[in-house]
């Protein structure tokens, strides 16, 4: 590959008359920027007052037109702009006007799924202490849920004759 690159580089042939390189541009030598001497100017303006003057007024006269459309245009604008801030305002009455009565509706609900659930845990509190209560008295003829530790700590067993061990 350098091969190649150095084969394109050997085509191009360096000017040896061109002391700037390659900037150097023929058509500037009577160029009158860039000579030494003090040439005469190629071409002179000749004044004249009339042609000024009325391409002036032309010119003022265009410039007022400008102004003039850009104050129209601004003025419709602005118009526009009103109508719609006035359009916004309402757009924003209509939204806070759904917003609050959607926030009423979920107070109301909320506090109906509050009283709800106020309710249900009564209830659950209520049966708990209810089977407390029924766990906690013993029937006679039952065993207690519960084995209850031997208050004298007497470990005997009495057998009756005719009973085996």
């Amino acid at each position: 590959m350098f091969g190649d690159q150095a084969n394109v580089v050997g085509q191009f042939k360096s000017n040896n008359n061109a002391p700037y390189g390659n900037t150097y541009n023929s058509s500037w030598r009577n160029h009158p920027n860039f000579s030494w001497k003090a040439r005469a100017p190629q071409y002179q303006q000749l004044a004249q007052p009339s042609q000024q003057s009325s391409s002036l007024e032309q010119a003022i006269a265009n410039l007022s037109k400008v102004v003039g459309d850009f104050v129209g245009d601004q003025k419709a604008f602005n118009a526009q702009l009103e109508d719609f801030v006035g359009a916004q305002k309402a757009i924003n009455a209509q939204l806070s006007q759904r917003i609050d009565s959607v926030e009423s509706t979920l107070n109301k609900r909320m506090d109906g799924m509050h009283n709800d659930l106020s309710q249900k845990i009564d209830n659950l509190q209520y049966s708990i202490s209810t089977l407390t209560n029924l766990n906690t008295m013993q029937e006679k003829g039952r065993f207690p849920s519960q084995p209850h530790q031997n208050p004298k700590g007497i470990h005997e067993v009495e057998i009756h004759e005719g009973e085996s061990s």
